[in-house]
């Protein structure tokens, strides 16, 4: 039976497992008896990191919410986050690009949850999915970017979250984005 999440809605499972290292995804498979543990999106973001751009959908709030763009971040709580992650080459990726980008060898995605003390509980690679893109031009140079993920994860549980961005472009064409993290 698969489940549904939708929106801001997570699909129940319960717990226990162990860790083992899936190859080239990036999420430890740690996945709690199999699935992720049901949250509601409090803060979306998007940022460029050390190897792409990330993009992500949390229930942590504020500061610590748009932390969790930085995929090393420890939240020092218990909170969960659903993340999408543009791998780039010797550039930035394209922050808002015109076709839908799958889970596979450009992308990581992934579930990840931390307990009350700040440990990694939960760590699951979305197991398929996609990004898709929509660009709006704000100004000569600025832009407002929709994004809407739907990612799956083992045993049929389904993500699904749709938020936007801002973000600008210089003379040179390095990428900034303005308005990445909303709560």
């Amino acid at each position: 039976m698969n489940k549904q999440i939708l929106l801001v809605i997570f699909a129940l499972v319960g717990c226990g497992g162990s860790a083992n290292r899936v190859g080239g995804n990036g999420f430890e498979d740690m996945a709690l008896g199999g699935g992720v543990r049901a949250f509601v999106p409090a803060t979306r973001a998007a940022g460029y990191v050390t190897d792409g751009l990330n993009l992500i959908s949390t229930d942590a709030t504020g500061p610590i919410g748009c932390s969790l763009v930085d995929p090393s971040a420890n939240p020092g709580l218990s909170v969960s986050r659903v993340s999408f992650k543009m791998l780039g080459d010797l550039s930035q990726p394209d922050p808002c690009p015109s076709n839908a980008v799958a889970v596979g060898q450009t992308t990581q995605a992934g579930y990840e949850a931390w307990d009350a003390a700040g440990n990694l509980v939960a760590s699951v690679p979305a197991t398929g999915g996609a990004a898709s893109f929509s660009r709006t031009t704000l100004t000569g140079t600025s832009y407002r970017c929709t994004v809407s993920l739907q990612l799956t994860f083992p045993h049929g549980d389904i993500f699904t979250d749709t938020f936007s961005y801002e973000y600008a472009t210089d003379n040179f064409g390095n990428i900034t984005v303005t308005k990445g993290c909303s709560n």
